[in-house]
């Protein structure tokens, strides 16, 4: 007698307790793909605009699909919800049925970081750089690839692509088709502004209180640039010396108006970075995905067997 009292009981728990897991698989997946929608943003903001010149369009492909994913999920999460709530069992298998196609572009998410990084382990990446820079910067009809160029250099601090620096420019069409005098070496994304001025030679040397009666060259950096620059800004405080057009003063060391360092080994650590955390956000968005989608199926079929949904209402 006891024992049959007792199932209805049971099953009932049991058919609360999937449901107070689905919820909270709803919860934890719509709070993971606002944590995906922001990385995409980011993703597409910092490395969207270099695939013209890196060969690869992962860069543009990873941050669109997993911000597709992350709003496309944000969006439905509150369909799951809903019907969890209400016990929309179609409600429920539609919402199931999409977070599990979604699974899917999320696990091909984390698939192009995994290819990002033999692209760059295999130096393609690093070829196509070579081969960007050389013969199609400057090219009036590649106006992307030189736009690319230019603000990579200018937001990494870096010059030319390889550890030769600025003179990678040397060979390129871009310099060799000047016809104006003297010739511009490097383009003006390659100098410094006031601000990374300030900022590499100044800030320690302004800290230290008042100025030293014997100064040294980097001391002297700051205030030759404290002379052209009212404050840390954007502006290039010695664009004629960086380009080449103007003899560099003697005193200064050549760093401090012109980036020395090539770029690829800066974005190649940045890329390197980048294909890890696709990867890893991809996967880990994968599993809650599949995770919901699993709680929602085994919900379905309790309320499928269950002589209770239709009089059972949530104690939450």
């Amino acid at each position: 007698m006891s024992t049959g009292r007792c199932r209805p009981n049971n099953f009932q728990d049991s058919l609360k307790i999937a449901k107070l897991f689905t919820l909270i698989c709803n919860i934890f997946t719509m709070l993971a793909s606002i944590g995906l929608i922001g990385f995409a943003i980011r993703s597409l903001v910092e490395f969207g605009f270099s695939s013209s010149i890196t060969g690869t369009n992962i860069l543009s492909y990873g941050g669109g699909i997993g911000l597709l994913v992350g709003i496309t999920v944000f969006t439905l999460t509150p369909l799951g919800f809903y019907a969890t709530i209400t016990h929309e069992a179609t409600l429920m298998q539609i919402h199931m049925i999409f977070v599990f196609a979604l699974a899917g572009f999320s696990i091909a998410t984390a698939g192009l970081g995994y290819i990002l990084r033999n692209e760059i382990v295999s130096g393609e990446i690093q070829g196509w750089m070579k081969i960007s820079l050389q013969n199609e910067y400057g090219n009036p009809q590649g106006d992307e690839v030189t736009e690319a160029w230019n603000r990579l250099q200018s937001q990494l601090g870096c010059c030319g692509f390889s550890e030769a620096g600025p003179q990678d420019y040397r060979s390129s069409t871009w310099l060799l088709a000047q016809v104006e005098y003297p010739r511009r070496l490097v383009p003006e994304s390659c100098c410094p502004t006031c601000g990374s001025i300030h900022s590499n030679f100044c800030y320690q040397f302004l800290l230290d209180g008042p100025l030293p009666v014997n100064t040294t060259a980097m001391e002297q950096v700051c205030i030759h640039a404290a002379e052209k620059c009212n404050q840390a800004s954007e502006i290039f405080p010695e664009i004629d010396v960086c380009t080449g057009r103007k003899i560099m003063p003697g005193m200064y060391p050549i760093e401090a108006f012109r980036h020395q360092d090539g770029c690829y080994a800066k974005l190649e650590v940045e890329l390197l970075n980048y294909s890890k955390r696709l990867t890893l956000f991809g996967a880990i968005f994968a599993i809650f995905l599949l995770i919901n989608s699993f709680f929602t199926f085994r919900l379905t079929q309790k309320m499928a067997v269950s002589p209770y949904v239709s009089i059972y209402r949530p104690p939450f």
